[in-house]
């Protein structure tokens, strides 16, 4: 049973990030065959982190408080699937916008809440849970290829289909999750806690970290395609990035075990506006691959710790919150202040001076390092405690 519980919680994350693989590169050239314009388009695809940013505190926070979480994740995984069968039906911009939303409504709160439990499983079991979470990037990767690989040789049509396979196989992975066997304390729920100066500053660090990747995540391929690079380099920069967010989440326990998770937060922050800096210098291609290998730690360390370190500050029956907290500052207005940001720009300044921006905002956030103060005596289930079976 640990076994089959251990491979749900690694396709959940495949599953659930394989859809992020085909919701993000893909699903405006399925809006773009409809006919819609750019702008429907940005109206369409602004539902979505909008509902990151509104949900996740509102799930997870109930689940908590009723000590139901694994039947929230259930209920919503279905709700997700009922939520998205409209799409196929739905016409007109402002259809797609309350149909995104209504299903991002559903979906953005699963996540928090199973990354809890995640938590809670490795802490149990003495697993890592980089070896669980970068399953999730192995799915992005996956389905960002195999999928422009199907709109070349069939139709863009097939995006419709593929995400509503994808929604069916991850709901039926959470059906095998694990019990968390938590007992709740009705005096911890209170949402004070979180305005503890070190959980505080913590999350400015996140949020001004996230708001510095929206000319990234934005502009980083036109602005490679206006260098001149061919869409295979360009896929491949991106690739080349994933990868190596893989190596550091899977591996990570190498890193715990030797620096603190202050100094992973801090170090990821620093690489971070090194990262756009090299951007904002030059557009040679070895420079480029360089930045993008740095991903690893601006990403992919930076986010374990930052799950770890909630985890570590928030009380046993509140998990959930504390990690719909994270989720919503930092991808949630983070990323939608940053994509607003960095699109107003757009209009007024080069490429170059967009990510000079990105780098100075990401650099505010390093004061707040100060207050970072982890919990002594916590447990952190990202390191394997003792050495065991990988599945027992």
């Amino acid at each position: 049973m640990n076994r089959l519980q251990y491979f749900s919680l690694r396709l959940f994350y495949f599953f659930y990030f394989s859809i992020i693989g085909i919701l993000i590169p893909y699903f405006p050239l399925y809006l773009k065959a409809l006919g819609f314009k750019p702008i429907d388009i940005g109206l369409v695809m602004a539902a979505w982190p909008l509902a990151k940013l509104l949900t996740p505190i509102f799930w997870s926070s109930l689940a908590d408080r009723l000590g139901r979480r694994l039947l929230f994740i259930q209920v919503g995984a279905l709700f997700c699937v009922l939520s998205y069968l409209p799409f196929f039906k739905i016409w007109g911009v402002w259809g797609f916008v309350a149909i995104m939303f209504l299903f991002s409504f559903f979906r953005m709160g699963i996540l928090p809440m199973v990354e809890a439990i995640s938590m809670e499983y490795c802490e149990t079991h003495k697993k890592e849970y980089g070896q669980i979470r970068y399953w999730g990037s192995i799915g992005f990767i996956f389905s960002s290829f195999f999928f422009g690989w199907l709109i070349d040789h069939f139709s863009v049509h097939i995006v419709i289909w593929g995400m509503l396979g994808m929604l069916i196989l991850q709901m039926m992975t959470v059906f095998y999750f694990p019990q968390t066997g938590i007992v709740l304390a009705k005096k911890e729920q209170n949402l004070k806690i979180f305005l503890d100066k070190k959980i505080l500053s913590f999350l400015m660090i996140c949020f001004l970290r996230t708001v510095s990747f929206g000319a990234y995540y934005g502009f980083f391929t036109i602005w490679m395609n206006e260098k001149g690079y061919s869409s295979t380099t360009i896929g491949l920069s991106w690739a080349l990035a994933v990868f190596c967010e893989v190596l550091v989440m899977a591996h990570f326990g190498f890193f715990a075990k030797r620096f603190s998770l202050k100094t992973i937060v801090g170090v990821g922050d620093s690489l971070t506006v090194i990262r756009w800096l090299i951007l904002a210098a030059t557009a040679w291609l070895p420079a480029i691959l360089f930045a993008q290998t740095l991903h690893a730690f601006t990403f992919g360390a930076f986010h374990i710790a930052a799950v770890a370190y909630m985890y570590q500050h928030t009380p046993a029956s509140m998990r959930s919150t504390g990690q719909a907290v994270y989720t919503s500052v930092s991808f949630g207005l983070g990323s939608t202040v940053g994509f607003w940001l960095f699109g107003y720009l757009k209009d007024f300044v080069h490429f170059e001076t967009m990510f000079l921006v990105s780098a100075g905002i990401a650099a505010l956030g390093i004061p707040f390092i100060k207050w970072f103060e982890e919990k002594k005596g916590a447990s952190i289930p990202i390191i394997r405690a003792i050495p065991d079976k990988p599945y027992s």
